[in-house]
């Protein structure tokens, strides 16, 4: 009998032995890998926490954008506005001139009466003699070419009687002998 019981204990002990290194290898496997598993769950909750952030972020990100649209439109005025206060300044100092003008201009009407009378009367001699300028001129080219034509003349007579000196002068000295 006792090798009987003593076969039974032996057909099991490969099983339990198969058993216990199955276990050991499952106890081995859950000791190594139990602490990866908290860190992928740390893992998961800082990736979690990263998106909110990230989602922050982007609102953010997204309210500064606004913004900063809101400074480019506010930049875009304030140089529209200096432009137009630099237009005014130039406007401002030629209204100036102007009036300075003007005032000298009464000055001196005020001082002299009649130059305010005479002051047409001298513009309309002024286009006059500017008109008779013109016609002096006109005439002046005319007269130029005129004369240019009578030097021309001039210059083919004196030629054609030194021709005619030299061909008498010829013709004398041919004859003397």
């Amino acid at each position: 009998m006792q090798k009987m019981k003593r076969g039974k204990v032996f057909e099991w002990v490969p099983t339990v032995i198969i058993m216990s290194v199955m276990v050991a290898i499952v106890i081995i496997f859950i000791i190594q890998y139990l602490p990866m598993v908290s860190v992928l769950r740390d893992s998961e909750v800082a990736i979690k926490d990263t998106a909110d952030e990230l989602e922050v972020m982007n609102k953010l990100t997204d309210e500064l954008a606004k913004e900063l649209t809101g400074l480019r439109a506010v930049i875009e005025n304030v140089e529209t506005r200096v432009g137009q206060a630099l237009k005014i300044e130039q406007n401002t100092s030629k209204i100036g001139k102007i009036e300075s003008d003007f005032q000298n201009l009464l000055e001196l009407i005020f001082e002299n009466p009649e130059l305010a009378l005479t002051i047409p009367h001298i513009k309309k001699d002024l286009d006059y003699l500017e008109r008779d300028n013109q016609s002096l001129r006109n005439e002046l080219e005319r007269m130029v070419g005129f004369i240019k034509w009578l030097f021309g003349i001039f210059i083919t007579i004196a030629i054609g009687i030194f021709g005619m000196n030299v061909v008498v002068l010829s013709r004398g000295k041919k004859e003397q002998p």
